[in-house]
């Protein structure tokens, strides 16, 4: 039988948590740069919105933890954020009386509860949750967040962009990537690539099409079937292609359908067939890549990136708010994110009009579905780490003359 805390211990325990309340608070007034009686409430004033300091460093453990806490002791979650590199919270139940039961039925002492955080450097933490008046919207925390919260990447955000998601099993994936890390990796200032096929060169962007290096190689027969079943889902028109002064229009086969007109198609893999260009990037947690579109004249219209091991956010820009140098509409830029192990497929405008970049950060923000709430039209910000990540670019090499896409804005033929 364990021995009962002496009164001594006690005192110091309540000490502790007295010592982590006057930090939590002191960190969240300054930082908040607001009087104490508007920015925390005390245990008599309710509301359904609560500061959560995790004196974490404000990451995907630190979300997932208060996440699953707040759900089993308080109730469905209207949002919670947690903010990158900071020490506390925000987050906001449907009812005040969920807000309520967590902070007078779940707590170790008042206000404060003791929580594991497994996986974290920090793992066992005094947690504070305080009640506010303030809305996500009104913290000045909220207004330095620099990081974009993206959308989840799906068929049509951008026109001619198509994704498909979970095209490998897990298995799928670490097989090819064990396999990848067989052969050299060639190393670059800012990642490491390799290439097949035909060897791309990053001074001009394009590829010596008198040399083929090697062809594509063993580590793609998992995912080369269903690239080709994708594909076969694209037509070509026939009569664009009879001509060479227009550029060869390219629609799926549920589009024709749509349409009511598909005897003047034929399949894009027929015509094309299957790419001959691959470039591996291997992308170290906080890497990146500058705006660009693949340029035009080397390739033909379709491409596609498959992703392994991490996620990423892709930032999009349309190229007349980058000709223009003016404030961008919503519209004309977008912050997608790519799940692992899905791949997308750029034709038309997303290929030849939309710029594509990924910023240097190790961690990124999605909107997403929520789990957090029973309610379908829930969502909310979800904090994502990224691991090592490496993207397979499969791409058809051009030998029909330049590119005459309707883009001239971004294309080096034109």
């Amino acid at each position: 039988m364990e021995e009962a805390p002496s009164k001594k211990e006690l005192k110091r325990e309540e000490q502790r948590y007295k010592k982590k309340m006057a930090q939590a608070q002191g960190v969240i007034c300054r930082a908040e740069n607001r009087p104490f009686d508007q920015t925390i409430l005390q245990n008599d004033c309710p509301s359904k919105r609560l500061f959560v300091s995790h004196f974490g460093c404000g990451d995907e453990i630190d979300q997932d933890v208060i996440t699953s806490f707040c759900l089993e002791n308080g109730g469905p979650l209207l949002n919670l954020s947690i903010f990158p590199g900071n020490t506390y919270g925000h987050l906001e139940f449907k009812e005040e009386e969920s807000a309520r039961r967590l902070i007078e039925q779940a707590m170790d002492v008042k206000n404060c509860v003791a929580m594991r955080f497994e996986g974290s450097d920090n793992p066992d933490r005094i947690v504070v949750f305080y009640y506010t008046p303030l809305r996500l919207d009104e913290l000045k925390i909220s207004e330095k967040m620099e990081i974009p919260t993206a959308e989840p990447a799906t068929t049509g955000i951008i026109p001619g962009l198509y994704v498909y998601e979970e095209v490998i099993t897990p298995e799928e994936e670490e097989a090819m990537l064990r396999e990848i890390d067989q052969n050299k990796w060639t190393k670059l200032l800012s990642r490491k690539v390799q290439h097949y096929g035909y060897e791309f060169k990053y001074g001009t962007n394009d590829v010596d099409q008198s040399q083929v290096i090697e062809p594509l190689p063993q580590f793609c027969d998992p995912i080369i079937p269903k690239i080709e079943h994708i594909l076969n889902e694209f037509k070509v028109s026939q009569e664009v292609m009879a001509s060479k002064e227009k550029h060869t229009e390219i629609r799926t086969a549920s589009e024709l359908e749509k349409e009511g007109d598909a005897s003047q198609w034929e399949p894009y893999l027929k015509h094309y067939g299957m790419f001959d260009q691959l470039t591996l990037n291997n992308y170290a947690p906080g890497d990146g890549i500058p705006p660009h579109v693949d340029k035009h004249s080397p390739f033909q219209e379709i491409f596609m990136a498959l992703s392994l091991k991490s996620g990423v956010t892709m930032h999009f820009k349309k190229g007349e708010v980058v000709k223009e140098g003016e404030e961008s509409k919503s519209e004309a830029q977008r912050d997608i994110y790519l799940k692992p192990r899905s791949l997308i497929l750029f034709s038309g405008e997303a290929r030849y009009n939309w710029l594509h970049s990924i910023a240097q950060r190790k961690i990124d923000k999605v909107e997403e579905q929520s789990a957090i709430s029973k309610e379908s039209d829930c969502t909310m910000t979800k904090l994502r780490s990224r691991q090592r990540r490496v993207s397979l670019t499969f791409r058809k090499v051009k030998f029909d003359g330049p590119c005459r896409c309707p883009y001239p804005l971004l294309c080096d033929s034109q």
